[in-house]
């Protein structure tokens, strides 16, 4: 059940490695989260198959298209809502699926929640802000 001040939104997120890289992406200024680096993904629009939401995400925040290989897991997080900033609580429950993309990685989409996406190596992983997606679908795969 939901109530006021409380949502939750249903995304889905791809874990792309090329080697020891991963492909990653900065959240948009004004987007709760700015300046995160996090995976390719977002919501699953009204109807939409998650797996179709995956592949225009994924192309949308990358400008790749790719190939699904398996499911990771459910990822559940709750982020505490700030009035006047955030907005409400939001209970976020993403799906997350290991893909495999090649390429070189440019935002497709104008005025979305991205505003890069880069090839990461390992020791740049730690230097990074990183949404905490990142660690556990690294964890998971």
């Amino acid at each position: 059940m939901t109530t006021a001040g409380q949502r939750t939104r249903l995304s889905v997120y791809a874990l792309v490695r090329d080697g020891d890289l991963v492909l990653l992406t900065q959240i948009a200024k004004a987007i709760p989260g700015d300046g995160l680096w996090t995976l390719p993904g977002g919501g699953v629009d009204w109807g939409e198959h998650p797996i179709d939401a995956l592949h225009r995400e994924l192309y949308e925040e990358t400008g790749l298209r790719g190939t699904v290989h398996d499911f990771l897991g459910i990822n559940s997080h709750v982020f505490a809502g700030q009035p006047g900033a955030d907005g409400p609580a939001l209970h976020a429950v993403r799906l997350v699926y290991r893909v495999a993309a090649l390429g070189d990685p440019t935002v497709t989409e104008v005025g979305g929640s991205t505003v890069d996406a880069a090839w990461v190596s390992p020791t740049r992983l730690d230097e990074l802000p990183l949404e905490n997606l990142v660690d556990w679908a690294l964890k998971k795969g």
